[in-house]
């Protein structure tokens, strides 16, 4: 009884798998086809393609164990790439660097947590230096 449960758990995640993935590049699809922002969606197709990536390395980290440590590299080396896409499509949506560090010039500078103050000072984003800190 336990091989079949098993066995049945990975068609199960293999079909959701397969059907996020057909989902997605559908998304992916009507983006390219209607490219009119190209300069947004550039970062927006980066960003949908993770759930193909996420759900498919997990669906065959499942399959073959054995895998599993490789497919996870995989999987969090893309994940980081899409953190970095988004904070990009949000400079971007908002106009680029520069608009964002004049328009965070109107907010107070951020309180850091207690012993990340005992080496650093509160966080200004309308500082040119605090930004790129954050940047890289």
């Amino acid at each position: 009884m336990g091989a079949w449960l098993v066995t049945s758990m990975v068609w199960a995640a293999g079909l959701s798998s397969w059907a996020a993935t057909l989902v997605s590049l559908g998304a992916v699809w009507a983006h390219c086809k209607h490219y009119s922002q190209p300069h947004l969606q550039r970062w927006v197709v980066r960003i949908i393609i993770m759930v193909p990536v996420y759900a498919l390395t997990a669906w065959a980290a499942l399959a073959a164990p054995a895998s599993a440590y490789y497919l996870d590299a995989v999987r969090d080396i893309y994940e980081a790439f899409v953190i970095y896409c988004f904070v990009s499509l949000l400079i971007a949506y908002f106009g680029g660097e520069r608009a964002f560090v004049l328009a965070m010039r109107a907010r107070d500078p951020t309180p850091l947590f207690w012993p990340v103050t005992l080496v650093r000072r509160d966080l200004d984003l309308s500082d040119p230096y605090d930004y790129l800190f954050l940047k890289r």
